[in-house]
C-alpha cells in the first residue's frame, strides 16, 4: 500500500449536513477499494482564480490515504464521475522524503 494525498475541491453551495453527506461518500468509495484514510483536513470555502462550473468559490479538502497502487486509477475515474466534486488532484508522497510535521 502507498500513501497518497488527495486535494478535492467541492462546490461551494451546498449546505454543511450535504457537505458531510459528500465526504461520506468519498469515504465510501475509499472503503470500496480498501483504501483507508489516515488524515482529513477541510480548509475551508476559498476563492477560485477562474470559474469552474459556473462556480467562482470552492471548498477545499485536504486527505491523505494509503491504497494499493492498482486501485488508484479505478478510484480517481469514480471520483471524477462525482458531480459535486469540480476538482481534485492526487500526489503520491514518499514517506522516505516527505519532509517531517512540525508544532506550531
Amino acid at each position: 500500500m502507498k500513501t497518497y494525498e488527495i486535494l478535492f475541491l467541492i462546490r461551494p453551495d451546498m449546505e454543511k449536513e450535504e457537505l458531510t453527506n459528500q465526504y461520506k461518500i468519498i469515504e465510501g468509495i475509499i472503503n470500496k477499494y480498501s483504501g483507508r484514510i489516515e488524515n482529513v483536513q477541510e480548509l475551508g470555502k476559498k476563492q477560485l482564480a477562474y470559474a469552474i462550473k459556473k462556480h467562482k468559490d470552492g471548498v477545499y479538502y485536504l486527505m491523505n490515504i494509503n491504497m494499493d497502487p492498482g486501485r488508484l486509477k479505478e478510484f480517481e475515474n469514480e471520483l471524477k464521475l462525482s458531480e459535486p466534486i469540480l476538482r481534485l488532484a492526487i500526489m503520491k508522497i514518499d514517506r522516505k522524503t516527505a519532509p517531517a510535521k512540525t508544532a506550531v
